[in-house]
């Protein structure tokens, strides 16, 4: 909302560039930003397990379930960059360093959802190690 509330401001001083009037643009960066969000909430999840080793198995339980709606969030807003994407230059994917760094943290916050079978993410220290 706050990021639609700023373009919303920028639209009034000067006049918006087409690609940017988008409907699809709004919804795109309010998916990542509250995506990016909850990963800083793992990131000081994580911080807090590395500090207090009393708590890490549930600390970690905590992070497996921020983790779920952060990943899926990322999912669709890199899902609807794509869309917005299509209808602004006629293309889903550009290879554009924003959407190759976007897929990697998709790709690599996708392995502590399989933790139980990747040997190193079973501890919890290491689990938090990653998730920071």
């Amino acid at each position: 909302m706050l990021a639609g509330g700023i373009l919303q401001l920028y639209a009034e001083s000067t006049p918006l560039q087409p690609v940017l009037r988008s409907a699809w643009l709004g919804i795109h960066v309010s998916f990542i930003v509250m995506a990016y969000t909850l990963f800083a909430f793992l990131a000081v999840n994580g911080g807090m397990a590395l500090c207090l080793p009393s708590r890490r198995e549930a600390l970690m339980r905590q992070s497996l379930r921020l983790l779920r709606p952060a990943e899926g969030l990322l999912g669709l807003g890199i899902f609807m960059g794509a869309v917005w994407a299509n209808q602004s230059w006629g293309r889903y994917w550009a290879w554009d360093s924003k959407e190759v760094w976007a897929l990697i943290t998709f790709m690599l916050y996708a392995l502590p959802f399989h933790y139980r079978r990747i040997g190193w993410l079973q501890q919890p220290f290491h689990f938090h190690l990653f998730l920071l």
